[in-house]
C-alpha cells in the first residue's frame, strides 16, 4: 500500500509540470501583461511557444535592467527557459564595446524563426477544440495543427478565463510552434 501511494505521489509530481507546461503561454503571457504592463501585441510575440513564464520574466530585465527596447528584448528572450538571455546581455555591455542588438543577437535564447508545424495534429485535440462553443472548424484547425495532445485546447481554455483577448490571438498563442533552424 506504502509502495503504491509512494509511486502516485511519484506520478503525480512528474505530470504536473507538463500539464502546467500546455498553459504556458497563457501565463507567460499575463505575466506580460499583468506584471510588466507590455501590450498585448508584444506579449503574444514574446510568448508564443513559451514553456514556462521565463520569456516574461526575461523580456522584464532585460527592459528593466539592460535597458533594451521592447522589440530588442522579445527577440531576445522568445522562448527563454530563464532570464540568462538578459543577464548575458548584461555581462556583455559592462565587458565589451559591442552594440546592444548584436549583444542580444548572441545572446538570444532562440536564434531561429518559430512557425507552426507542417505535420497533422491531434485527432483528440481537433475534438476537443471542436466541442468549443466558440470555436470554428478552421481555428480548430490552426490550434492544433502539429499538436500531440490535447494541451493547445487547454491553453486556449485557460486564456478564455484569464486573459482579455480575442479567440485568433489566443489561437495564435496556445498553438504549437518548431524552430526553424536557417542553415
Amino acid at each position: 500500500m506504502a509502495r503504491t501511494l509512494v509511486c502516485l505521489a511519484a506520478l503525480a509530481a512528474f505530470t504536473a509540470p507538463a500539464a502546467a507546461q500546455g498553459w504556458a503561454p497563457v501565463l507567460c503571457f499575463q505575466d506580460a501583461t499583468d506584471k510588466i504592463h507590455t501590450s498585448d501585441f508584444t506579449a503574444l510575440q514574446l510568448c508564443v511557444g513559451a514553456t514556462s513564464e521565463a520569456p516574461a520574466q526575461c523580456f522584464a530585465r532585460a527592459t528593466r535592467e539592460a535597458y533594451l527596447t521592447d522589440d530588442v528584448a522579445v527577440d531576445l528572450c522568445r522562448m527563454a527557459s530563464s532570464t540568462e538571455p538578459a543577464q548575458c546581455v548584461i555581462n556583455l555591455r559592462t565587458t565589451t564595446s559591442i552594440g546592444d542588438p548584436t549583444n542580444a543577437s548572441f545572446c538570444a535564447a532562440v536564434r531561429y524563426p518559430i512557425t507552426p508545424p507542417d505535420t497533422g495534429g491531434s485527432a483528440a485535440c481537433l475534438q476537443a477544440a471542436l466541442a468549443q462553443p466558440e470555436m470554428t472548424e478552421q481555428r480548430g484547425l490552426q490550434l492544433c495543427q502539429g499538436s500531440a495532445s490535447t494541451s493547445p485546447v487547454e491553453c486556449y481554455r485557460l486564456g478564455r478565463d484569464r486573459l482579455n483577448v480575442d479567440d485568433n490571438t489566443l489561437v495564435q498563442l496556445c498553438a504549437p510552434v518548431v524552430v526553424i533552424p536557417t542553415y
